[in-house]
């Protein structure tokens, strides 16, 4: 388990709801819904106890989840190496800080609607 910050962002703690867990739907992000193949990457690391309220994580465990990294897992039908919430996406790769040039215009729109709510509150 590693991870990339030493710290954590409050703008990145507002892409997750502490008051629940992985289970519940914690992940607050468009495609991240309970049972979606993002949502799968998560539940199926094996860094998290899937059922534990995000308030309850160690400091440790909030870094594995929004900035973390590691090997490659199977996910349903593909394997996918895991990448925090954040620094997976640094890159453009899938959704948060990637370059909007990159994203399909329907995820560009409710990308910036749901940071733009998320941080507002």
């Amino acid at each position: 388990m590693r991870g990339s910050r030493s710290g954590v962002d409050d703008r990145h703690r507002r892409m997750v709801d502490r008051t629940l867990s992985l289970n519940e739907g914690s992940i607050t992000f468009p495609n991240f819904q309970v049972d979606s193949w993002y949502w799968q990457v998560y539940v199926n690391s094996r860094y998290f106890d899937n059922d534990k309220p995000l308030r309850d994580f160690t400091d440790d465990e909030l870094q594995q989840l929004l900035y973390g990294t590691g090997p490659k897992d199977k996910t349903g039908d593909f394997s996918q190496s895991y990448e925090g919430l954040v620094a997976g996406h640094d890159g453009g790769q899938v959704i948060f800080e990637g370059p909007p040039a990159a994203l399909a215009e329907a995820t560009h729109s409710l990308t910036g609607q749901h940071l733009r709510k998320r941080l507002a509150g």
